[in-house]
């Protein structure tokens, strides 16, 4: 099952060293109308709190800090958003992380991003599709109208 659709615009933002992600996204989106898009970043973070799904335990979260000298890289941010028929947003990003480990090693984490400081800058990519057909979406993505 798929649904066709068409971009409608790209949009290019900036977020700055302290903007909080999701919550300064979310104004941008408001801010400029865009209502479903595809969303992809690169940049860095001070702090970062990333979720993934356990078998055993069920969905974890963790959160990574980076030092005064340093930076959580965000090497990869791919995700979406889409506004529901009820008039709220439904975010689903998963980001691709590293940090350094100590003793000149690295360490790379993945997961869906929950929240994240902006450290020192976070470029944003965003394709804004248009003609979302929300009864069709919501048989390809239930889980995201719950």
């Amino acid at each position: 099952m798929f649904l066709l659709t068409n971009v409608k615009r790209i949009l290019l933002f900036g977020l700055k060293e302290g903007d909080m992600f999701p919550s300064r996204f979310m104004e941008l989106l408001r801010e400029n109308n865009v209502r479903n898009a595809i969303i992809l970043g690169i940049g860095g973070f001070r702090r970062a709190v990333i979720g993934y799904f356990n078998l055993e335990k069920g969905y974890e979260k963790i959160e990574l800090r980076a030092s005064e000298k340093e930076a959580i890289e965000v090497t990869s941010l791919l995700g979406s958003v889409i506004y529901r028929d009820d008039g709220r947003y439904s975010l689903h990003v998963h980001v691709t992380l590293g940090l350094g480990a100590g003793g000149g090693s690295y360490a790379t984490y993945a997961g869906h991003l929950i929240e994240s400081e902006v450290y020192p800058l976070l470029e944003l990519f965003l394709l804004e599709i248009e003609n979302v057909d929300h009864g069709k979406l919501k048989e390809i993505w239930p889980h995201r109208y719950k």
